[in-house]
C-alpha cells in the first residue's frame, strides 16, 4: 500500500503496484519484476497557463476503490498543484481474467491542457527482445539494433508522432524473454507516441495526451495487456478482436446485409 492507500492489484498471473510517484510496477505472482514505467520521466500535467507539474506533486488527493466483478482498481483525483487550479482524475482498473490494465485520465474542471509521460516504459538492451511500432507495414526494433531511433534526421516541431499521422494503428508493444506488454490506445485522436532506441542502452515508448481545442477536453484511455509468449502475430490477432468488439471490423458478408450489391460481387 502506498501514500494513496492503494493496495496491490492482483491479476491472473501478475501483480500491479502503483507507487507514491504514481509509477507502475508489474511483477509476477512471486514478486519478480517484469515491467516498470520510467522513474526519470514521471507523468506530468500541464495547465492552461502552460505550467507543468509532476502528478505526484499534488497536495490534495481523493481515492475511490473500484470493483466490478472481473475488474478491480482505483480512481485518484489529484489537485493542489502549486497554486494551479488544474485537477486530474486517473483511473487504474485491472481486468483480472486477461491481465489488462486500463489507465484513463480526465480533467477535473477545465484548467488542464495536456498530460505527458502517461506512461513511458524503458526496456534495457540487456533484456533482449524487441519493440513493435505500427509505422507503414510495421517495424520490429530488435534490442541489438545498431541504429538510433530517432536518427540524425529526427523530426522536430509539430505533432509528427500522433496516431493517425505517423502511426497507422493505435497499438504498440514491447517484448523481453517470455514477457509481452501490448498497449492499445482507445482514445487515440490526440495521442502522441514517442519511440526511442539507444543502441546498447535501451528502447523506450512514451505516451502523451495532447490538447483538443486547448484543453484535455475528453477522457483519454489506454489498455495495457501483460502476457507471456505473445508474439507479433498473436498481438495483431488480439488487436483485431479488440477492434471487432468496437465495431471497427466488418466482414464482406456483414457489409452485404446493408449493401446487397456486395453479395453479387462475392457471388461473381
Amino acid at each position: 500500500m502506498n501514500r494513496f492507500d492503494i493496495n496491490v492489484l492482483e491479476g491472473k498471473d501478475i501483480q500491479v503496484h502503483i507507487t507514491d510517484e504514481l509509477a507502475i510496477h508489474v511483477t509476477d505472482r512471486n514478486g519478480q519484476p517484469i515491467w516498470s514505467s520510467s522513474a526519470a520521466h514521471p507523468p506530468t500535467v500541464t495547465d492552461t497557463g502552460q505550467r507543468s507539474f509532476p502528478l505526484h506533486s499534488a497536495t490534495r488527493h481523493e481515492v475511490t476503490a473500484l470493483n466490478d466483478g472481473g475488474t478491480t482498481g482505483y480512481c485518484i483525483e489529484l489537485s493542489g498543484f502549486d497554486g494551479s487550479t488544474a485537477g486530474v482524475a486517473i483511473r487504474f482498473v485491472l481486468d483480472t481474467t486477461t491481465d489488462t490494465l486500463s489507465v484513463q485520465a480526465e480533467q477535473v474542471g477545465d484548467a488542464v491542457r495536456q498530460i505527458n509521460h502517461l506512461y513511458r516504459f524503458d526496456k534495457p538492451a540487456s533484456q533482449g527482445g524487441y519493440m513493435l511500432l505500427p509505422h507503414g507495414s510495421g517495424y520490429l526494433i530488435d534490442a541489438d539494433c545498431p541504429d538510433e531511433l530517432p536518427g540524425p534526421r529526427r523530426e522536430s516541431g509539430g505533432n509528427y508522432n500522433i496516431i493517425g499521422a505517423r502511426w497507422s494503428m493505435p497499438w504498440f508493444a514491447m517484448v523481453h524473454g517470455h514477457h509481452t506488454m501490448m498497449i492499445i490506445i482507445e482514445d487515440w485522436w490526440d495521442c502522441q507516441v514517442e519511440p526511442y532506441h539507444e543502441p546498447g542502452r535501451q528502447s523506450s515508448l512514451e505516451f502523451s495526451w495532447l490538447a483538443s481545442l486547448g484543453k484535455l477536453s475528453y477522457p483519454r484511455k489506454q489498455l495495457i495487456r501483460f502476457a507471456r509468449d505473445m508474439d507479433h502475430v498473436a498481438m495483431a490477432k488480439a488487436y483485431r478482436e479488440h477492434a471487432r468488439g468496437q465495431g471497427l471490423v466488418r466482414t464482406l458478408e456483414e457489409k452485404a446485409v446493408d449493401a446487397p450489391a456486395i453479395g453479387k460481387y462475392i457471388h461473381n
